[in-house]
């Protein structure tokens, strides 16, 4: 039920940040962040999803994704990876006690890389 409550909460936010602007356009569409793959952990306690934001430079145009945490009863959220590279499609173990993830950080190639659900050694580059 807590799952829910936090969803709906997301959908709330965006909704009200889309409707405060008078006219959408593509610079705004550019400041969102997209929350996706929500996953919740065994005990029902903690959800883990991914934040895109835009990367716009020079030499790059382009999403970047990466892992995040919320702790369904304190409503913190922790950011789980970070760098210069996608992470995306984050999955607990079945204990609870470990996520992965995929991201393409090596050698531009997709891996699936492993962190511990505790937050301890979280930057994962």
């Amino acid at each position: 039920m807590k799952v829910i409550a936090v969803l709906s909460m997301c959908v709330v936010l965006f909704a009200s940040a889309v409707f405060a602007q008078t006219t959408w356009d593509p610079e705004l569409q550019v400041k969102l962040k997209a929350v996706g793959s929500p996953r919740v952990s065994p005990d029902g306690k903690r959800l883990i999803y991914t934040v895109s934001n835009a990367v716009m430079t020079a030499d790059r145009s382009e999403f970047v994704s990466q892992v995040w945490m919320a702790n369904v009863d304190s409503k913190q959220n922790l950011q789980l990876t970070f760098g210069e590279k996608s992470s995306s499609n984050p999955k607990w173990s079945p204990d609870g006690n470990w996520i992965a993830f995929l991201s393409n950080r090596k050698d531009n190639r997709n891996a699936i890389y492993i962190l511990s659900a505790s937050g301890r050694g979280r930057t994962v580059n």
